[in-house]
């Protein structure tokens, strides 16, 4: 799935931004979290991670329980970390996570934005 393969040095981790209340999809009367709409029966936070566990060192996914729990259920701890938002808007959040990369260097996505990048470019 991943087009573009890091080989870049730098050591990298990604922060993904789960939060939010969807309030631009409420005519969908969504029962779930956004991040946890279905793709072709995979949850897209799901896809999002898999895209980027083979360019970064670690993912941190700051979201709330509902998106924590699986992510807790569905990925390795050491590759993946979740923890509970802040529920005090993105900055706060964004703040949280980068209390938890394990690299110097760093990615933060939106849990609803997909797009495949090219890691070393981006990065030179």
């Amino acid at each position: 799935m991943n087009a573009f393969p890091a080989t870049n040095p730098i050591v990298l981790s990604a922060i993904i931004l789960a939060g939010g209340k969807g309030t631009r999809l409420l005519s969908l009367d969504l029962k779930i979290h956004k991040s946890l709409i279905t793709v072709c029966n995979i949850p897209f936070i799901d896809l999002l991670c898999e895209y980027l566990l083979p360019l970064v060192s670690s993912i941190v996914v700051v979201g709330n329980k509902s998106v924590v729990k699986h992510i807790r259920n569905n990925f390795d701890r050491k590759k993946v970390i979740a923890i509970v938002g802040t529920d005090r808007g993105t900055s706060k959040d964004f703040f949280l996570g980068a209390q938890h990369k394990n690299a110097d260097a760093f990615l933060c996505w939106n849990s609803d934005t997909y797009v495949e990048i090219d890691i070393n470019q981006l990065i030179n």
